[in-house]
């Protein structure tokens, strides 16, 4: 990511840092949010060969997400089985519908907010049968996920 923060200041971007090798970034530009992410996403083409997707999310609206997390409000649920699922898109009722016809999604362990989806799963990210994959697969859109211990560190940044 040392590399990767260079390439992004040499563009222009300043007060960047990363946080884990999972692509997390920090910055400041004076570009719109679609503008960063045309300019990241053609760094990362030209510089590594990748085609990626790329979402830029202000600090605010990083700390909306977490806000408006259902699952921080409850006693009943362990903060290390929360995760939010950022998609390109502010979700429609009928993706939503899709989600929710899934046979392993429960009511209880899935929600949403605008293009934000927000789970519970206690068997861990990596084994839960509703995941980014799925999400872009069965919605056709682009998502990112992240844990609430990577939220809450990007939005003290």
């Amino acid at each position: 990511m040392k590399e990767f923060k260079e390439l992004l200041e040499e563009q222009g971007f300043s007060n960047v840092s990363t946080y884990i090798q999972s692509g997390n970034i920090i910055l400041s530009s004076e570009l719109t949010q679609k503008q960063i992410e045309k300019d990241i996403k053609h760094i990362i083409e030209k510089a590594y060969g990748y085609v990626v997707p790329v979402q830029v999310y202000k600090k605010n609206e990083i700390k909306a997400i977490i806000d408006n997390n259902p699952f921080l409000k409850s006693d009943t649920f362990d903060p290390k089985s929360i995760y939010f699922v950022m998609c390109n898109q502010k979700l429609s009722d009928e993706q939503i519908m899709v989600i929710h016809e899934n046979k392993h999604a429960t009511p209880k362990h899935i929600k949403w907010f605008k293009n934000t989806i927000y789970l519970y799963t206690n068997k861990g990210y990596s084994n839960n049968k509703i995941d980014n994959n799925l999400i872009e697969k069965k919605l056709n859109i682009q998502a990112t996920a992240r844990n609430l211990r990577t939220m809450l560190k990007m939005a003290e940044m």
